[in-house]
């Protein structure tokens, strides 16, 4: 495929960032392409792809089943875009093929640089919505290995919202730079033309069907995830005073008693708690 001809999932985190200029001088041949042939951690990413769709595809089937799923690798249908726009294409590291016919692209990443699949998923969100997008499909099956863990399967939702501005973005970038042939404001001056979403849009994305909410200004919740904070020491040392307490009851006592304190042996043989300070 000719990539100078269609703005792909590996432009698109340029596109929603505004770093235009990258992907100019790519579509018009300015910079050459990089040589990563000696990049360890790129050739270990394509030197694994292929065992990781299989790992998770297997993952998959063993929990769904069977004959659910048919899987394409290294997707066929590349070139498949929406009318309306045909400066998109997509061309994932595979697609699940239902019985029904519906198309769900999958993804698979290996990296070092994020703690969570969420993290990873946040960073490649650009990537992924492009793909749904090109291939109008609801969601994408992401998958990532972090370090040499086994792979963490994230099936991430289309986000219509989000993709509403990065078509905005690409027909904008297409038609008055590409097509006119004028160079876009080179961001390495300063200035960027957009922005990714915001973080609203990315925690409305959904992740194995479910959001996420930020509730630093929900004066409530903040008050009390600030004394969850402080007062997280403290159960600590206790839950440990306790289990201390418990090992000195023997096996042939029932009672440890102080003045202020009862421990007693249930009939069920856990051990219960009583201060009679006041009583």
């Amino acid at each position: 495929m000719d990539r100078t001809t269609y703005l792909g999932s590996s432009d698109a985190r340029d596109i929603i960032t505004g770093d235009w200029y990258a992907v100019y001088a790519r579509k018009k041949g300015l910079e050459e392409p990089v040589d990563l042939s000696d990049n360890f951690k790129v050739q270990l990413g394509v030197h694994t792809e292929e065992f990781h769709i299989d790992w998770t595809f297997k993952r998959l089937q063993a929990e769904v089943g069977d004959g659910v799923y048919a899987l394409s690798k290294f997707a066929s249908k590349g070139q498949q875009h929406r009318a309306e726009i045909d400066v998109c294409a997509s061309h994932p590291d595979g697609v699940l093929i239902e019985g029904t016919g519906d198309e769900t692209p999958v993804e698979v990443k290996h990296s070092g640089r994020f703690a969570t699949a969420d993290q990873a998923c946040d960073f490649y969100m650009p990537q992924i919505q492009h793909h749904m997008y090109c291939w109008d499909s609801e969601h994408l099956l992401f998958s990532v290995i972090l370090g040499n863990e086994e792979p963490e399967r994230v099936w991430v939702s289309r986000s219509d919202e989000w993709i509403y501005d990065y078509v905005d973005k690409c027909q904008r970038f297409w038609a008055d730079h590409i097509e006119l042939d004028v160079p876009p404001v080179n961001p390495s001056g300063g200035e960027r033309i957009s922005s990714l979403p915001t973080a609203d849009v990315f925690d409305r994305i959904k992740r194995n069907g479910f959001s996420k909410r930020c509730m630093q200004h929900d004066n409530r919740a903040t008050s009390l995830a600030q004394k969850f904070i402080e007062t997280k020491g403290a159960v600590t040392q206790h839950n440990s005073v306790k289990s201390e307490l418990k090992s000195m009851m023997q096996s042939d006592e029932d009672v440890l008693y102080w003045d202020d304190l009862l421990m007693k042996r249930t009939k069920s043989g856990s051990i219960t708690f009583k201060i009679m300070t006041g009583e």
